[in-house]
């Protein structure tokens, strides 16, 4: 991930995020401008491929950073599954 500029970070959140999946100005106004985090750093891993569609972001409160990524969708859902508990 590089290090990127809060304006940088918008740029990318709206020209790659496209207001897909709930990433809207609503939510980034809410996220990042109502609710300011001083000594933020903001970081961004672009898609590495065409099929990496799927925007997240992480807020990190303990090193101060949100993360900015992209996966494919297929990738997405498997980072939501959770390793069963039966026996």
């Amino acid at each position: 991930m590089r290090e990127v500029t809060k304006s940088e970070f918008k740029q990318i959140y709206f020209e790659l995020g496209g207001g897909r999946d709930g990433w809207d100005a609503a939510h980034w106004k809410r996220a990042f401008e109502d609710d300011p985090r001083p000594g933020m750093r903001f970081m961004v891993e672009e898609p590495a491929t065409a099929r990496d569609t799927t925007m997240w972001i992480v807020s990190d409160y303990a090193v101060n950073e949100y993360r900015l990524f992209f996966r494919t969708e297929e990738h997405s859902d498997d980072m939501l599954v959770f390793p069963s508990t039966d026996e």
